[in-house]
């Protein structure tokens, strides 16, 4: 009995120890690899890894298996790189990276992963003077999205326009809540953005805003009953 309440003891030491030390509150730093973010396999960069704090199941316990540890806050950082393409050339670049500055656990199984893909993608780069023994790389058309998306260039070097985690205003505008401004409307028809990246279906140009479930049931439903009627007509 008395090793057995001794081990009791040690047990609820080590929960509390956890609870107290490894709750899934505040971030920890991690080394994230600069490639993770900025997937160009022409580039390299130095340092090739950026120090970042995290919000993850290794990084803060929550009080049961069912809640995950996701970020609750988010804050944007830009740090410096030497950066050289194949090409040759080489130049000081300036890459934005978001740091999660607070923690918190939500159900595992309603935790919107999709969005977590575009956590730590970057929000722009910013190519500083070379010093003059440094080539500065070709110059390439930016990746620009509307205001409330991130940019990201995919391997294949496609722009892309999707919500950081956190941006709230993004995900209602991806879902079709929302109305895009009149500044993002011009920007995507000029084809100085590229097109967002909707939840339920293609941007909707007319009226400026993504399609919402009730879009795209609609015209589904219109599609169906125009196929319908066509068959009608040649019967």
């Amino acid at each position: 009995m008395f090793a057995l309440g001794a081990e009791m003891r040690e047990a609820i030491q080590h929960a509390m120890q956890v609870n107290r030390e490894g709750s899934c509150q505040w971030p920890r730093a991690r080394v994230i690899p600069v490639r993770d973010v900025y997937p160009s396999p022409s580039t390299t960069y130095v340092p090739h890894c950026a120090i970042l704090h995290r919000c993850s199941d290794d990084t803060g316990c929550c009080r049961s298996e069912a809640l995950t540890c996701v970020p609750k806050h988010s804050h944007r950082v830009e740090l410096f790189f030497y950066t050289a393409n194949v090409a040759g050339g080489t130049v000081v670049e300036k890459l934005s990276f978001y740091n999660h500055t607070e923690c918190e656990c939500r159900e595992r199984s309603k935790y919107d992963t999709t969005n977590e893909k575009f956590a730590d993608q970057r929000v722009y780069r910013h190519s500083s003077s070379p010093p003059q023994n440094m080539k500065k790389p070709p110059s390439r058309k930016p990746c620009r999205c509307p205001s409330e998306f991130t940019p990201r260039i995919t391997l294949e070097g496609a722009c892309q326009c999707n919500c950081y985690d956190s941006n709230q205003n993004c995900i209602k505008t991806r879902r079709g809540k929302g109305y895009f401004s009149l500044a993002d409307r011009i920007c995507i028809q000029s084809n100085e953005c590229a097109m967002p990246n909707c939840e339920f279906g293609e941007y909707m140009k007319r009226p400026g805003k993504c399609p919402g479930k009730r879009d795209t049931f609609n015209a589904m439903a219109g599609s169906a009953y125009r196929t319908n009627l066509n068959h009608r007509f040649r019967s």
